[in-house]
């Protein structure tokens, strides 16, 4: 067994993209090898790993650094075991620096709505911590119960102060026909920036329904005995 790239150094990747990192292993003896990769740190994830490698052939391991969970790490171990005696074992090293470049404010769009009422949302400002000119192309919305529009903030009177940049104007509105339970997602606003095309709004709250019966549902027993009654109280509101 031969690898002779074991580092991959990925180099500053933006937040929210999926860098991946390739190993070609080679098989330069006279038998099949068989590799196998072990569970691999928090922050990466296996894409893909040939498995067996014939003679005189060579085989990919692929691996790709999730970063929103890569946190401060800026390497990760892969460690592969081998059929080869002589190198049972082998130790890839995958290395990124994971930056936001893009920054949204508020960080969070929460809701807390009841079916059927006025339809309400949220604003949010986004815009590059670098030069990059940056421009939004779309925002795909977490629910389809979520309208979201943008525009970009041109005017002196609109934009915030203290923000660099071209800034964006994000808007999340909720429907009144909004479906009853929680809510949960992002909206991701897709952007032309070269180093972070996409930003990662969180989105969370709850829907709850116009009416409630408390409980949700009842089961009446038996026949109550003569001149016993039989009942179920339900609390509406």
């Amino acid at each position: 067994v031969v690898i002779e790239e074991p580092v991959k150094d990925l180099g500053i990747v933006g937040l929210g993209t999926d860098p991946e990192a390739a190993f070609t292993i080679e098989n330069r003896g006279a038998s099949a090898l068989e590799i196998s990769v072990l569970p691999v740190e928090a922050g990466l994830r296996v894409v893909h790993a040939d498995r067996t490698i014939a003679p005189s052939a060579s085989g990919t391991v692929r691996v790709a650094v999730d970063t929103f969970r890569a946190g401060v790490v800026t390497e990760w171990k892969v460690e592969v075991t081998t059929s080869d005696p002589a190198a049972p074992a082998l130790e890839l090293i995958v290395k990124a620096d994971v930056r936001n470049f893009l920054t949204v404010e508020p960080a969070t769009a929460r809701f807390n709505f009841v079916q059927y009422s006025r339809e309400g949302g949220t604003t949010h400002i986004i815009s590059a911590q670098d030069d990059a000119p940056l421009e939004v192309l779309g925002v795909d919305a977490p629910a389809d119960f979520i309208t979201v529009a943008w525009r970009e903030l041109k005017t002196p009177a609109e934009r915030v102060a203290d923000l660099p940049g071209r800034q964006w104007r994000i808007d999340l509105t909720i429907k009144g026909e909004a479906t009853v339970g929680p809510i949960e997602g992002y909206a991701i606003v897709r952007t032309n920036h070269p180093r972070q095309p996409r930003a990662f709004l969180p989105v969370m709250g709850f829907v709850r329904p116009l009416f409630a019966v408390t409980p949700a549902s009842i089961t009446l027993s038996a026949p109550p005995a003569a001149g016993e009654l039989a009942f179920r109280t339900l609390v509406v509101k």
